[in-house]
């Protein structure tokens, strides 16, 4: 038999590189692969989480929106309340400032009646001490006289049987 170097060669050269391509296709699955599938899941594993986490944000930033809303319901609620409290308080102090304003005015009034009451009793102690007394000598002149006494008694008992 016949076997041409050539196609030995050829045949042995075939099965060199098919050996070649095995041996990378084998050395390709158990490293190259394996760390391109781990790479790979890794990634889908990192974006179902950033998904995750971007259902979990968008569930706060509702929260948040709504926690916002009433947040800013309650602001108008006090703000309301505060204007309410200042219009009563600034009826109280109107109210206040009036009664201050009357009781002032009371104790003006009573101060002059005061003044006037005192006067009238300077004026009464001032006509007291000089009338007693001209009184005393004018009394006594006009009852020295017994007529003038009996009178005057008489007059007295009468007003009052006529009381009683």
């Amino acid at each position: 038999m016949f076997i041409n170097e050539e196609i030995v060669a050829v045949i042995f050269r075939l099965i060199n590189f098919i050996s070649i391509i095995g041996l990378g296709v084998y050395i390709f699955k158990q490293h190259v692969a394996s760390d391109m599938w781990d790479t790979i899941t890794k990634k889908n594993a990192t974006k179902h989480a950033l998904c995750d986490q971007h259902v979990n944000l968008e569930k706060k930033q509702r929260e948040l929106d709504h926690i916002l809303k009433e947040e800013s319901l309650e602001c108008e609620q006090f703000r309301l309340k505060i204007d309410e409290w200042k219009n009563k308080v600034a009826i109280q102090s109107a109210m206040h400032e009036k009664q201050r304003q009357i009781k002032k005015d009371l104790i003006a009034i009573k101060a002059m009646q005061r003044a006037e009451q005192k006067e009238h009793a300077r004026v009464q102690t001032c006509v007291a001490t000089t009338l007693i007394p001209e009184l005393q000598k004018s009394l006594s002149c006009h009852f020295s006289n017994e007529k003038n006494g009996t009178h005057y008694i008489n007059s007295i008992v009468h007003f009052m049987n006529e009381r009683i």
